[in-house]
């Protein structure tokens, strides 16, 4: 059930909060590079935004910010990383340089694949990978006036994972603020985006944050209990997430805490009262709000492989442990994530072997956790316990296997 959090102080007191938060986070990681997701807009800028609390901490509590590791979650498509528009140049400007990140150990959709729809697909699929293999401690999110998170833009059912998608016409008219040279007809009208499964399945914690009363109706949408859930509203479906916390001013909450809807409002409300204080000493976070230790972080990832392997074509698909399933013992069928963290087709004409065809799925697979540079150097590997090959042929003596192709 998502947990909802209400600042007296508002604005800064949230922003502290939250910076507060990721320095227990940089303590606590065993080397001190924690991957986190940040947001866009104009939520978090300002002398009372995030960035400015993170900005901060590095600069007047030795915190040590440059070795997180930067997650972005959207990126406009067709767009060049390098265009001033861009988020990789907001998180840039407003993030990476300021707090001394190295760009390096980013994790950034690229929306330049400009005109080529699978690149842009494949783009997507790796980032899903990636992220799969090396979570994030913590993603912060904002909430638009429609209800998307990322840019997960109505319709967006709660299964979605990273993609391209349509943006909605009041998405493509809000652009306008980050493309003020283009016409309206060159705005971009898709994006690559983080799913709301991804951000459920990928980050052990994820912070919504919502600041103002032109929200407030949208908050009610989202988290009443006497509202739909539904795709039409992406977020309303993050309603019964356990890792998902919405952080918000009295504004944005107006509308959901108000006497006559305060019933419908969720089980679990925090008011946190007003503690900003002139000597800028960091605040302390009660526990309930810093990321609990996920294991396959810092260890090996289960997995298991099955394949179809043909005359002419080979599937082969990984499939990984939950990483929010901490029982070592749990059969690992059933706590196996449902969606497959890898898959591809091998062309069989091309190999001799069935070991030729495995090595190939493995050096593929360290492709993947190379990406970024994140995995190997936070100990995040791939651990093969399990699986099943189906391969055509006859069968002699229930086991020795003739291709009928001679490839073999």
């Amino acid at each position: 059930m998502a947990h909802v959090v209400v600042f007296d102080g508002g604005k800064q007191d949230m922003s502290t909060f939250i910076g507060s938060i990721v320095s227990k986070i940089i303590d606590r990681h065993p080397s001190k590079t924690p991957r986190l997701l940040f947001p866009t807009g104009s939520t978090p800028l300002g002398p009372d935004g995030y960035f400015a609390a993170l900005i901060n901490l590095r600069k007047n509590h030795s915190v040590k910010t440059e070795g997180i590791r930067l997650v972005s979650g959207d990126e406009y498509h067709g767009i060049n990383p390098s265009n001033p528009g861009s988020f990789c140049t907001y998180l840039t400007n407003n993030v990476m340089t300021p707090l001394g990140m190295s760009i390096e150990q980013s994790l950034q959709l690229n929306g330049g694949f400009i005109g080529d729809e699978k690149k842009a697909d494949e783009e997507c699929i790796n980032f899903e990978n990636n992220l799969r293999l090396d979570p994030c401690e913590l993603a912060v999110l904002g909430l638009g006036t429609n209800g998307h998170v990322a840019f997960n833009d109505p319709p967006s059912d709660v299964d979605t994972t990273t993609r391209r998608l349509n943006l909605t016409q009041g998405s493509i008219d809000a652009s306008q603020h980050d493309f003020p040279n283009l016409s309206k007809n060159e705005l971009p009208t898709e994006a690559l985006s983080v799913g709301l499964k991804t951000l459920k399945e990928c980050a052990k914690m994820c912070v919504v944050l919502v600041v103002g009363e032109k929200k407030k109706d949208i908050v009610k949408k989202c988290l009443s209990s006497n509202q739909p859930i539904t795709p039409d509203v992406p977020a309303s479906q993050l309603r019964d997430a356990n890792n998902f916390m919405f952080f918000m001013d009295h504004d944005a909450a107006k509308e959901l805490l108000s006497p006559e809807n305060k019933q419908f409002a969720p089980a679990k409300v925090t008011i946190i009262p007003n503690f900003s204080n002139s000597s800028g000493n960091i605040f302390h976070p009660p526990e309930e709000f810093i990321p609990k230790a996920n294991k396959s972080i810092q260890n090996n990832r289960k997995a298991i492989v099955v394949a179809d392997i043909g005359g002419t074509n080979g599937r082969i698909r990984v499939f990984l442990k939950s990483i929010h399933d901490s029982d070592e013992n749990e059969n690992i069928i059933k706590s196996i994530d449902k969606s497959p963290w890898f898959e591809k087709v091998y062309r069989m004409s091309l190999f001799h072997s069935y070991s030729e065809v495995a090595k190939q799925c493995v050096d593929d697979i360290s492709t993947i956790c190379k990406r970024a540079g994140g995995c190997e150097k936070n100990n995040s590997h791939i651990e093969f316990i399990s699986g099943c090959w189906a391969v055509c042929g006859p069968v002699t003596n229930n086991g020795a296997i003739n291709d009928p192709n001679n490839l073999w």
